[in-house]
């Protein structure tokens, strides 16, 4: 079966009046992409020595027993701006795009039309073909081209190994490759029995490690892992409202490169852990993240294996008004901020101010819902040693 991919685009552009001298030549770029299973790629979708461009419609065929395609985007031909409604169904093997708007007039020269983002699934090779095609210029009449094919080749992934540190304590981590034996004991042999945990609204505990899920795990000393598998570097995953105990990924996903098509995520309330939650930006290979979703929907990652480490931000308050935050730190050096009437300041982001559920209990993370909750219920009482006053 051959999935398709079908174009429906308007382009209306700056220049006009030219003839078609000569035949334009519609291609891929790269003609031919060599990939291991796993991978992801881009193919753009290439125009060269075309006048007079207007609008244009294709159908683009690709071997879907061995690559999905994830998105479909304009390339801004020319440097127009543009606007590009893809629409992809990969159960009926096509993505449509309605409209592309670049201006008025027609436009000549060379350049990338789309750009076409697949993940390879299986091995194997097969044809990337312009299954049909119409080039319109600006008096609306056919633009003669011709078209050439590419290819695609998926090779077996190759194992990789990564080297994952865990503290002493409790650890949020996560499984960065696709590996047989997912058992935490197998992954982390010296971690301590009993104590994975993952999270559903609530902590429950488990014996098996899934990819792009976060668990709490326990160690009883610093240590070194090396864990060799295959690469992961695109994954969707759905997420419920509140909070959402999330992985990674075989490489690091910034915070503004993740696709939330439903806006479902909440600013600022993705989380790290090391002693204390930590704000993050970037979501690393082998840790585990909080992140809050104002509602149900799916988010889609895609990974950058060379992506740098970015120290943590921080939401702030006005600087005019350093008196609505606290920091508490404790006898280790972890600190928090206490927001104090953070709505007040701006009740749209409210919830950005909010701190992910409580770590596990000291000794056992059964009971820890009913815990924390008669906990809320009491009034808590703290030693301040020292203050600042700014």
């Amino acid at each position: 079966m051959v999935k398709i991919i079908r174009f429906t685009c308007i382009v209306l552009l700056f220049i006009s009046g030219i003839g078609h001298s000569q035949q334009a030549q519609l291609h891929f770029s790269p003609a031919t992409t060599t990939v291991s299973q796993f991978d992801t790629f881009t193919v753009q979708g290439v125009i060269q020595d075309v006048a007079d461009l207007h609008a244009y419609d294709v159908i683009v065929s690709f071997p879907n027993a061995y690559v999905e395609c994830l998105s479909a985007e304009t390339a801004y031909f020319l440097g127009f701006l543009t606007f590009f409604y893809p629409i992809i169904r990969n159960d009926l093997g096509e993505v449509q795009a309605t409209e592309a708007l670049l201006g008025v007039g027609g436009v000549s020269g060379s350049g990338a039309l789309f750009n076409l983002k697949f993940r390879a699934l299986a091995e194997g090779a097969g044809d990337l073909l312009y299954d049909y095609f119409v080039l319109r210029d600006s008096q609306n009449q056919n633009i003669p081209v011709t078209v050439f094919p590419g290819q695609v080749i998926v090779g077996a992934s190759q194992p990789v190994e990564f080297g994952k540190t865990v503290a002493e304590g409790w650890n949020l981590l996560s499984l960065p490759l696709e590996i047989n034996n997912r058992h935490y004991a197998a992954v982390f042999p010296p971690a301590m029995q009993g104590t994975l945990y993952g999270f559903n609204g609530s902590y429950f505990p488990l014996d098996t490690l899934e990819l792009f899920a976060g668990y709490w795990l326990r160690f009883a000393e610093a240590d070194t892992f090396t864990i060799t598998g295959q690469k992961r570097t695109s994954a969707t995953i759905s997420l419920e409202e509140g909070w959402n105990l999330i992985g990674s990924l075989s490489g690091s996903v910034a915070m503004n490169d993740i696709d939330d098509p439903g806006g479902v995520i909440i600013p600022g309330t993705l989380y790290g852990y090391e002693n204390t939650y930590l704000p993050a930006d970037t979501i690393h290979q082998g840790n585990g993240y909080w992140l809050r979703a104002s509602a149900a929907g799916q988010i889609v990652l895609s990974a950058s294996p060379n992506l740098p480490r970015r120290p943590p931000q921080r939401l702030s308050l006005p600087a005019e008004n350093p008196a609505r935050a606290i920091r508490i730190s404790d006898s280790r050096g972890a600190s928090q901020i206490l927001y104090l009437d953070a709505a007040a300041a701006d009740p749209a982001i409210s919830e950005s101010y909010t701190l992910p559920p409580l770590r596990r209990a000291a000794r056992s993370m059964r009971g820890l819902p009913e815990t924390a909750a008669r906990l809320r219920r009491q009034r808590q009482l703290f030693r301040c040693r020292r203050f600042t006053i700014p």
